[in-house]
């Protein structure tokens, strides 16, 4: 699933998504001397802008990871050597408040693929349980 279709089909973990680095894009400003105050009033009202997002979770699905941390749903991301062909595969863990859920293995060939599909299904969980978050 690319930026678009999830920010379109999850609505509510886009908010908290759009919220989250309106948020740290505001602190980082906010003891910047050398931004115009209305500057940092235009952020605030607009936030973070779709495009920003989109580009986010199709170039770098990773930087996700501390918005999940946020909300006590954490990833894991292992490697493992597959023994017949000594090939390194990935491997991602969905924690919500520590407790890792027993997933079915998948085995990616390399960092950027898993990231993206751990982060699709922190997405799928947090949407699954909103109220409990």
């Amino acid at each position: 699933m690319k930026g678009k279709e999830l920010l379109h089909t999850y609505p509510e973990i886009t908010k908290i998504i759009k919220d989250w680095f309106t948020t740290k894009m505001i602190e980082s400003m906010s003891d910047k001397d050398d931004v115009p105050e209305e500057f940092k009033n235009h952020m605030k009202e607009r936030g973070a802008d779709e495009e920003l997002l989109i580009n986010i979770i199709d170039k770098n699905p990773a930087a996700l990871f501390e918005v999940f941390d946020s909300l006590q749903v954490y990833i894991g991301i292992v490697v493992d050597q597959l023994p017949e062909t000594e090939q390194v595969v990935f491997n991602y863990y969905i924690c919500p408040k520590g407790k890792c859920i027993d997933a079915e293995p998948q085995e990616f060939l390399n960092r950027k693929d898993v990231e993206h599909y751990a982060m699709l299904a922190a997405v799928e969980y947090i949407n699954n349980n909103i109220d409990e978050i």
